[in-house]
């Protein structure tokens, strides 16, 4: 069952809480609430407030049909899913809605990485010791994403550290991982962070003048896909990697040792 947006934000960190708040705040507009631009000290209390103030975003969107609350965050999510065109089935969950955002700034991304970057993240994905499957095209940099382990975090990390910079000009809070797995992450970064700046730049200029408030739901949507998945995934007790999708494994992809939430 997906969990809701409150239990999401109240769950966030102080730090994710106040880049959230700015990729709000970077707006032309925002509520006359003084409380937006505070200081966020307790994620319990202004994590539900500041997901009240994206949904009445999303509300503009709606040419301004809802009020107060503002729409579910189910439908602000599938309304910025069809503002850039991305698929999914209809009833989707909503975390199958922020994947198919993902996937279609990925997909837009890969028509802007040169020859030599295709080949290096198809290495890099080799040198991880994972098969890359498709050959070199977008849809095997979405299947990379949707397989879940810890090169699909490090996909989703790429994906919404350049989003954030975007947005409001500094990259994600720094999360704790391994020397090595932060040069992978490096790695990946380097190669993708260009293509998905231009990616994103390209999505949101062309539903600009749709509506000003998706400058807030698109980083927004993205951003919270990623405290979702980041709030549900396994870390290696071993390897320390952070695994997406992995909550019933018995195994480590990584380094094939026992997780610490196997039954054995």
């Amino acid at each position: 069952m997906s969990r809701d947006l409150d239990e999401i934000l109240s769950a966030a960190s102080i730090e994710e809480l106040h880049q959230l708040r700015d990729i709000v705040l970077s707006a032309d507009k925002w509520s006359t609430d003084d409380e937006i631009r505070s200081d966020y000290t307790d994620p319990k209390i202004h994590g539900p407030y500041l997901g009240r103030e994206i949904r009445k975003f999303g509300g503009n969107s709606f040419a301004n049909v809802y009020r107060d609350e503002g729409p579910d965050y189910q439908e602000v999510v599938e309304d910025v899913a069809d503002k850039i065109k991305a698929n999914y089935p209809e009833g989707a969950p909503v975390e199958e809605v922020e994947s198919a955002i993902i996937n279609k700034v990925l997909g837009e991304a890969w028509t802007k990485i040169r020859d030599a970057e295709r080949d290096a993240l198809i290495a890099e994905c080799k040198l991880s010791g994972k098969e890359w499957m498709g050959g070199g095209s977008a849809a095997a940099l979405q299947a990379a994403f949707l397989a879940g382990g810890f090169q699909s975090y490090m996909i989703l990390v790429v994906v919404v550290n350049a989003i954030v910079r975007q947005a409001i000009g500094v990259g994600l809070v720094a999360s704790s991982l391994t020397v090595a797995a932060a040069a992978a992450l490096t790695r990946t970064a380097a190669i993708l962070v260009g293509p998905i700046g231009w990616a994103i730049t390209t999505l949101i200029t062309a539903i600009q003048l749709a509506g000003p408030s998706y400058k807030v739901t698109i980083p927004s949507a993205v951003f919270i896909a990623y405290l979702r998945r980041k709030q549900e995934a396994v870390q290696c007790g071993w390897c320390e990697a952070i695994l997406l999708g992995s909550s019933s494994a018995k195994f480590c992809p990584e380094c094939g040792k026992e997780l610490p939430n196997s039954s054995g």
